[in-house]
């Protein structure tokens, strides 16, 4: 039985299926979570992300609601909600996402870890969601990718993974312009949005910031590649 189960799998990794749909789990931060070709395999990447969200949390005191944006598996969601456990403070956790299967690992990934009382779940397009709530923090690994760019991946990526999560529009930035458009109404005063982002796109997000809600922060990733950007809302948003 165990040479049969290892027979596929080495035939569907020859497909170049990612092991992490063939096993059906990934490993993200401290937490293990299922996955299928529904969601995206968790990133490195987005560790860090997760990284700069708990600087900022455990930094300030009054951070107390927070969203996660396509929240996927609920693999950044999940990490937050796990790593601050412990916290003596009333957090807040949220999480969407357009797709039902998708949410529907994120739940089942709650679950298993014991967290699914701490999250509340919404199906929804971004805010639509949550449209009448404000949050301290918004947290998003957005769809980023050109979809030009899309059939030239490795074929782990744009064989298997789902398009609508990584599908940026014509230059990437699609879904990015529309949620920092869309983040200020969703916002307390002096929250933070913090979103992955590709390379080179660091520099047209200057040009898509605002007044109400100011690109203060890129943080680089492993490969020293700006990777990570943070708003901050104005006081008076």
């Amino acid at each position: 039985m165990q040479l049969r189960k290892i027979k596929k799998w080495a035939r569907e990794r020859a497909q170049r299926k990612p092991f992490e749909y063939i096993v059906g789990k990934a490993w993200f931060r401290e937490i293990e979570l299922l996955v299928s070709p529904q969601v995206l395999v968790p990133r490195p990447e987005t560790e860090l992300l997760v990284e700069q969200a708990l600087k900022l949390i455990r930094a300030e005191p009054r951070i107390q609601k927070i969203l996660d944006l396509g929240t996927g598996s609920g693999a950044i969601i999940l990490s937050l909600a796990h790593e601050l456990k412990k916290s003596p403070r009333q957090l807040q956790f949220f999480a969407s996402d357009l797709s039902k299967p998708a949410l529907n690992i994120a739940v089942k990934n709650a679950r298993r870890l014991g967290l699914k009382s701490q999250i509340i779940f919404q199906k929804g397009d971004l805010f639509q969601a949550f449209p009448h709530q404000k949050f301290h923090i918004i947290i998003c690994n957005p769809p980023y990718i050109p979809s030009s760019e899309i059939p030239k991946l490795m074929p782990e990526v744009s064989r298997y993974e789902p398009r609508l999560a990584l599908d940026g529009g014509k230059d990437g930035l699609e879904i990015v312009r529309k949620i920092i458009a869309q983040a200020p109404e969703h916002l307390a005063a002096k929250g933070w949005l913090l979103m992955e982002i590709g390379q080179g796109q660091a520099s047209k997000l200057k040009s898509s910031s605002s007044p109400a809600l100011p690109l203060i922060k890129i943080a680089k990733d492993y490969s020293k590649i700006d990777r990570i950007a943070i708003f901050q809302a104005s006081a008076w948003f």
